[in-house]
């Protein structure tokens, strides 16, 4: 160290010591901070590592600046126990050569400047009273009130990751990961200024774009090092790139330091990702909504934009592959980049098309997404003509096709001559254009013709033959359209195909109309994921999707519906189900019972409306009762349903 600055950090510490540990200043202190004073003073003359000074020093360092603001009629204590902490900080809890170098200085000064014994005194004169340390050296010291903020020297940067109670996750000299939380740094300073500091620090990525500025303030006493305010958000969103980050350190708009943080791949960086459901909008090139999410789209469409609920524990980037197959079969496809933090979330991914509205035809188009180059999901979606927009089918509880027609040959005419030839030509002719008119259908193989469901749940099978234990042909995805080609009897078994042209079996209960399929989309779109996930961990999705379609028919929402809660109930022969639905303006919550065919019976209803009351959780669901806990502390027993 710099000799002139060594003699003055021993000065300032001396003159702390002799202020702080008179009789007169002892009186007016906290036990504590007298312990914590008497300590400090003494660590100097010891052996650094052996005697652990370093943690030791900074434990007082911590008691004192707890105690600073407890003298508001002595503010010099204040000053002094600053000027004490600020040399332990620099001198006794950086390395054992500055510690070294500091306590022989010490030694020296003590020795100099120790009082030489006089003669033994005459009788009438009392001994002087010798004390260590009272005559300090004379350093020429420039005043504090002359140091300024401009004086301030940023040697050195730390950091550490914490969460958003400042509780330490990574502390200093760890490594910093993906998904961190709040990054806050340790800066070593050089300065004779005492008082307050504001520090900016601009946050610049891997990638050279500035992710932000961050404003730090906190009070200096002299050198030492100091930790600033922690920058980032709770969900890990903001330190998403693994590299050499850049932190530039500005006071009153000087660039004083620049640091160099590494960051390391999350361990959950390859983790898989999964894609729960998809909506599409039309957007124009700005990305504002034309038709919303759910709505029915059309050929002048511009940009088909899909808003994804994903489900994953990756934390850290992922690159999203979109691929649009066209009716004709052509493929179009591109990129987007996509960060996550170890939670499912809702993301809105950027559109394909034209500004001109001219990239879409009438028919089915196949949109399948991958991750790193890894499939995760397929879906599709009707564009319409705008001159025949697509009508909602009736929904499955009215569904009646015709029965299948057997051929009967037509009987042998009696009689002879011109009309017996006429008849038989007639029939002939018949018989020839009805043939000819099923050979262009098949040929066709359109699928307008037959009305439209959709799969229940995930896992939902389509069988190769009407029967449980049959063959399955292909296993569906929630929300999977399905035409629907014959009904066997009243079995309620129908035969159906897929948009890839899988034909099966399916049982009517494990599909949905179309008009309750959006209804049930529109419900999961505005569903937090955890209560997305809660339902989706449960046994027996179908019918615990089959009672919250009940549920929803029995009620009218608005848009705004959305799942608030969830949960079962052990009661033979399947467990029970309990929801709560809500608006906005009215909230209801049911339980439902299966029976032993697996059918829905609602068995506890009530609806709230207009009570300016939220019902946020389902607190108890029994055999017996069920509970619902609104955000105003409030409880209500569900009764039974009438």
């Amino acid at each position: 160290m710099n000799p002139i600055l060594l003699k003055q950090r021993i000065s300032k510490w001396i003159e702390a010591c002799q202020y702080l540990k008179s009789a007169e200043i002892k009186e007016q202190l906290d036990t504590d901070e007298w312990t914590a004073i008497e300590e400090l003073s003494n660590l100097w003359n010891k052996n650094f590592t052996a005697n652990g000074v370093k943690d030791d020093a900074l434990a007082h360092i911590d008691t004192l600046k707890r105690c600073e603001d407890m003298h508001p009629n002595n503010l010099k204590i204040k000053e002094m126990s600053k000027a004490l902490t600020g040399v332990a900080r620099e001198m006794l809890t950086k390395d054992e050569a500055t510690y070294n170098e500091f306590k022989e200085a010490l030694k020296k000064e003590i020795k100099q400047n120790r009082p030489v014994p006089k003669a033994p005194p005459t009788p009438k004169v009392p001994p002087r009273k010798i004390v260590v340390g009272q005559n300090p050296p004379r350093v020429p010291v420039t005043p504090r009130t002359t140091a300024t903020v401009r004086d301030i020297v940023i040697t050195g940067a730390e950091f550490r990751n914490t969460d958003y109670e400042n509780n330490v996750i990574d502390n200093f000299g760890s490594t910093i990961r993906v998904g961190a939380l709040y990054i806050s740094s340790r800066l070593r300073i050089t300065t004779d200024y005492y008082g307050s500091v504001t520090v900016k620090i601009r946050f610049t990525d891997p990638d050279g774009e500035n992710r932000g500025v961050s404003t730090s303030t906190f009070d200096v006493s002299g050198s030492g090092s100091y930790i600033t305010s922690g920058y980032g958000n709770r969900k890990g969103t903001f330190i998403n790139i693994p590299g050499r980050w850049k932190l530039e350190y500005i006071i009153e708009d000087r660039l004083v330091y620049t640091g160099y943080m590494q960051v390391s791949p999350s361990v959950h960086a390859k983790d898989k990702v999964y894609v729960r459901s998809v909506l599409f909008a039309d957007t124009d090139y700005d990305g504002n909504i034309i038709h919303d999410y759910g709505s029915t789209l059309y050929t002048d469409t511009k940009y088909l934009k899909p808003k994804v609920q994903f489900s994953t524990t990756r934390i850290g980037q992922a690159t999203i592959k979109i691929e649009i197959k066209k009716p004709s079969g052509q493929i179009s496809s591109y990129t987007d980049t996509v960060s996550f933090s170890g939670h499912d979330v809702e993301l809105t991914l950027p559109g394909w098309g034209n500004k001109e509205g001219t990239s879409y035809s009438a028919g089915v188009y196949e949109v399948s997404f991958y991750a790193d180059d890894s499939f995760m999901f397929t879906t599709h979606v009707r564009i319409n003509s705008k001159s025949a927009p697509y009508t909602p089918t009736t929904p499955r509880t009215t569904y009646n096709p015709p029965r299948t027609t057997i051929y009967d040959p037509p009987r042998k005419p009696k009689g002879s001559g011109f009309g017996k030839f006429l008849k038989y030509l007639l029939i002939i002719v018949a018989c020839v254009a009805g043939a000819l008119w099923g050979l262009s259908k098949c040929g066709s193989d359109s699928n307008d013709d037959y009305p439209v469901e959709y799969a229940i749940a995930d896992g939902v099978k389509l069988y190769q033959q009407p029967k449980m234990n049959s063959v399955v042909n292909q296993k569906l995805i929630r929300g999977t359209k399905i035409y629907l080609m014959e009904r066997e009897g009243n079995t309620g078994w129908i035969k159906a195909k897929t948009d890839d042209g899988t034909t099966g079996y399916i049982h009517e209960s494990y599909t949905l109309s179309e008009e309750m399929n959006s209804t049930m989309q529109t419900l999961f779109s505005n569903t937090d994921m955890s209560v997305q996930t809660k339902l989706d961990k449960m046994k027996n999705q179908v019918m615990k999707r089959q009672a919250l379609a009940e549920m929803l028919r029995s009620d009218t929402f608005a848009s705004t519906l959305k799942l608030v809660d969830v949960d079962i109930a052990n009661v033979k022969p399947y467990e029970s189900v309990a929801f709560i639905i809500s608006d906005g303006n009215k909230t209801v919550a049911a339980a439902y019972k299966f029976d032993v065919d697996g059918v829905p019976n609602r068995i506890r209803y009530n609806s709230f409306e207009n009570d300016n009351e939220q019902w946020t959780s389902i607190t108890s669901f029994t055999s017996s009762q069920m509970k619902i806990k609104s955000t105003k502390g409030r409880t209500v027993k569900i009764d039974n349903a009438q």
